[in-house]
């Protein structure tokens, strides 16, 4: 009698694990390598196709086993996360320095934050507008994936035109520099598990304690929006500013190579024409300037 009443909640996972698993934790893992500017590892091939779902697959598992025979969700989220971190980090091998490990934690926090912030554009006024309950949702593997079809939609949306467009923002490796300064990892950390810890409880109080019952729909909007803005205003903040922190940075390495390449070209014409004088007072000059900038 227990087998046959276990038999249907065994095959509910694992539909549930193969049509709304999957796919999310895929997201976290593509994005993750696609911040890390990894775009070599997200060819379709066999190894990449291997090497992608040894991080995937125990994330999915674990979550599901977790929401369908312990039903506690803060447990499910809050070991899914440290467990997909370390798994990206050993099948990549990002544990053989620091600085490997503080991109990899950033980018999959990053990762996470963003489609926390998916899943809250939607889900509130999906719950407020029909009359369902979080229980409701998850009450059918079929009513679940429906209901994730729009988070699915942006997320591959988000990736396509990334990968596509080459993203000018992607050009430079905003997260490298992060974690090459102890003063702006610690403040990115910051901000990024300050920005998990807010959505997650703004989700649980809106989505699952419904306290915007009876709110106006137009003011429901408002609200939500304004819990959507903040952890996008702070991470862009943080993101334009060492932005342009490195484009300045490698604009000044651009005017100095083209500086010395002429300064190059310019002695290679003296030398051809044996006026090592003009030569000497090329490198007088630059001597000279040299000595000013000390």
């Amino acid at each position: 009698m227990l087998y046959n009443m276990a038999l249907p909640k065994l095959f509910t996972m694992i539909v549930n694990i193969i049509i709304v698993s999957i796919p999310e934790e895929l997201f976290v893992v593509v994005f993750t390598l696609i911040l890390l500017k990894r775009f070599d590892l997200l060819r379709l091939n066999g190894a990449n196709v291997l090497k992608i779902s040894v991080p995937i697959l125990p994330v999915a598992v674990i979550t599901n086993i977790i929401k369908y025979y312990v039903q506690n969700e803060d447990i499910q989220f809050f070991l899914g996360a440290p467990l997909m971190f370390i798994l990206i980090a050993v099948t990549y091998n990002r544990l053989r320095d620091f600085k490997g490990i503080a991109k990899t934690l950033i980018s999959c926090i990053l990762s996470l934050t963003i489609m926390l912030i998916f899943q809250a554009s939607y889900v509130p006024l999906l719950l407020y507008t029909t009359g369902m309950e979080v229980e409701d949702m998850n009450s059918t593997v079929l009513i679940n994936f429906l209901c994730t079809i729009p988070e699915r939609v942006m997320e591959i949306a988000l990736i396509s035109y990334i990968l596509t467009r080459k993203l000018s923002i992607f050009k430079v490796n905003v997260i490298k520099t992060v974690a090459e300064s102890k003063k702006l990892l610690a403040a990115a950390l910051s901000i990024a598990l300050v920005n998990i810890v807010f959505l997650y409880l703004a989700c649980t109080l809106i989505a699952y304690d419904k306290i915007l019952t009876g709110v106006p729909l137009p003011a429901q909007l408002v609200i939500i929006v304004t819990v959507l803005m903040l952890p996008v205003l702070n991470i862009g903040a943080l993101w334009v500013f060492v932005y342009n922190i490195k484009s300045r940075e490698m604009y000044g390495k651009l005017l100095e190579k083209d500086r010395l390449t002429a300064l190059a070209d310019i002695l290679r014409l003296h030398a051809d024409n044996g006026s090592y004088e003009k030569i000497n007072l090329v490198l007088d000059d630059l001597r000279n300037n040299i000595n000013s900038d000390i």
